[in-house]
């Protein structure tokens, strides 16, 4: 199941296998384009948690490959969209849809 996430800045929180700490966390983003960006660190919180700030740029589908200590642990995907917006009247406009309150 995908993640859903906004267009944007985000935090994205891993939980290691079996919340080993002291590993070497890194991921691999692919776009829905097909393009890779590769080798991205992440930081240990505790406790077998780690994260990492991300720039989603666009709406669509991206997968993350996770390695612990160079090890394909886990593929995740995320579901992209635009944030909604309120538009006056009570009314939220997400992407290009209208919504009454």
């Amino acid at each position: 199941m995908a993640e859903e996430y906004y267009v944007g800045k985000r935090r994205i929180v891993y939980k290691s296998v079996g919340f080993i700490t002291g590993l070497n966390v890194s991921v691999d983003m692919y776009f829905s384009s097909g393009e890779k960006e590769s080798g991205i660190n992440l930081i240990e919180i505790e406790n077998g948690l780690y994260y990492f700030n991300y720039f989603f740029p666009t709406k669509g589908m991206y997968t993350g490959i996770f390695y612990e200590n160079g090890i394909k642990k886990i593929a995740q995907n995320f579901r992209v969209i635009i944030e909604p917006s309120f538009n006056g009247g009570g009314r939220i406009v997400s992407g290009d849809r209208l919504i009454n309150l």
